[in-house]
């Protein structure tokens, strides 16, 4: 008996994914539920489980091929002494091979450089990441932060409650606060207007080894707890390294938070997400000499760059996000609890006071 696996539909706003790799082989044995590709949909590498028992007989899908919901990735029958007929396979004409890939430069190979193809992921970020520096003016706006009081926070909440919070999950938590205070800075341009974002729906960045990186997000940050925060932070990092996410837990954030501070990075600045207008970047926490009431002392400063889009957010706007950011991370009690729209925020400056 002929049967067909298809690429199934894993979220409403999902048409399609392009096609990565296979797992599987023709002459395997498959079992329901157990992974036989990867597919990229936007720039998230996801295993497919197969929804059918049987043999793969033929495969159709081929690597860089963008393949509709519910289209046929390969074909299979049920026991491994069937055969699939010449007939049967001209009924599954499969997709147009994809071109081949091009080098941008010459190759030398008297100097032992050669060529990796990008795989699916990296077409895709880079596709994006030129279209953002190319549309999006972009400017910067650094501040330093404070961190004595966040480090309390986590030492109390680690011997207190056994909450092991991370200072990523923290920034996620002050963007979605702060987002809330400043909902411009989640504005999108577009060419008829700018379309305000209702819902602070946080994304952050997640290294995929080799791939790339991934964005997950976290839903109505500004509404959950510290908690509730860095307990949703960790599960859908894991995911993403596993390769777990669906379509539904990733390219819905209003902002990013990307985060280099365990790579040993000062400060750095961060391209942004074409579907957004702001992204955060964030280095590590280092001990610097400040100046405090005249003197000298040391304190654990942390740099955040907010990368924006100049014709949606101006100069004056993105100071005061960073003030406030900055604001929420030297008090995190503010942080533990969900805020409250009912109720404005602490004044981030002495100007808004």
């Amino acid at each position: 008996m002929l049967l067909e696996i298809r690429l199934p539909q894993m979220a409403k706003r999902m048409t399609g994914a392009v096609f990565a790799q296979w797992l599987v082989t023709p002459g395997d044995v498959i079992r329901k539920g157990q992974p036989i590709c990867d597919v990229t949909i936007d720039k998230v590498t996801l295993e497919i489980d197969s929804e059918i028992d049987g043999v793969v007989a033929h495969q159709i899908a081929a690597a860089g091929q963008l393949v509709p919901v519910h289209g046929i990735l390969a074909l299979a029958t049920a026991t491994a002494d069937e055969k699939i007929s010449r007939e049967q396979l001209l009924a599954y004409p499969g997709f147009a091979p994809a071109p081949p890939l091009q080098a941008d430069c010459a190759i030398t190979p008297d100097l032992g450089d050669y060529l990796v193809p990008s795989n699916a992921m990296r077409t895709i970020i880079a596709q994006r990441m030129t279209v953002a520096r190319t549309d999006i003016p972009h400017f910067y706006v650094t501040t330093s932060v404070d961190m004595t009081n966040a480090m309390q926070l986590r030492q109390r909440l680690k011997k207190e409650a056994r909450q092991r919070i991370a200072y990523n999950e923290m920034l996620i938590k002050a963007s979605g606060v702060a987002l809330r205070r400043y909902p411009e800075v989640a504005s999108l341009y577009t060419t008829q207007g700018f379309v305000r974002r209702n819902h602070m729906n946080v994304g952050f960045a997640v290294a995929i080894e080799p791939d790339g990186l991934v964005v997950p997000v976290v839903a109505e940050v500004d509404k959950k707890s510290l908690k509730e925060v860095s307990d949703t932070v960790k599960e859908l990092a894991r995911r993403a390294r596993n390769k777990r996410l669906t379509p539904d837990e990733y390219g819905f954030g209003v902002f990013t938070v990307s985060n280099l501070s365990s790579y040993d990075v000062d400060q750095f600045t961060a391209i942004i997400n074409p579907v957004n207008a702001a992204i955060l970047a964030v280095g590590k926490v280092a001990e610097t000499p400040v100046v405090k009431h005249h003197e000298i002392c040391i304190r654990p400063l942390m740099k955040i760059t907010l990368s924006s889009d100049h014709r949606v957010i101006d100069g004056v706007l993105a100071a005061k996000f960073n003030a406030y950011i900055k604001y929420l991370l030297e008090n995190p009690e503010t942080l533990i609890e969900p805020s409250d729209d009912r109720t404005a925020p602490p004044p981030a400056t002495e100007e808004e006071a």
